[in-house]
């Protein structure tokens, strides 16, 4: 099961940017359907973020983490999606590549211990 969802992801940057990250090439439309476009995309940076982040917790905890997945982790989970979709259309700003190092950051807290999972 995955630590986030589509629609997390749409609450926490929106509509119009979501589909700027995942239609990155405007002849795409003319032959296929944006909100499978759109979806198939998300789905693909979602299995990418919970993988990276079951590497680090698999230190500690069995993976994948079962619900009720904790806040912490669908936080997280929420923004290293964003990171790889930012990645994917090739459009990684400052702040995206810093909220990434911080989720490393937390990742390795929780490996080390030093941090429990709520």
């Amino acid at each position: 099961m995955p630590y986030c969802t589509q629609a997390d992801i749409e609450d926490r940057i929106g509509a119009e940017l979501l589909q700027g990250l995942c239609v990155t090439e405007p002849t795409t439309l003319l032959f296929s359907n944006k909100d499978e476009i759109i979806s198939r995309t998300v789905a693909r940076a979602i299995s990418d973020a919970c993988a990276f982040m079951d590497r680090f917790l698999a230190v500690r905890y069995a993976v994948p983490i079962l619900p009720p997945i904790p806040y912490s982790i669908k936080e997280h989970a929420i923004c290293i999606s964003i990171y790889f979709l930012h990645m994917g259309a090739d459009s990684v700003t400052a702040l995206i590549r810093a909220q990434h190092r911080d989720d490393i950051a937390w990742l390795m807290t929780v490996a080390d211990g030093t941090i429990e999972l709520d």
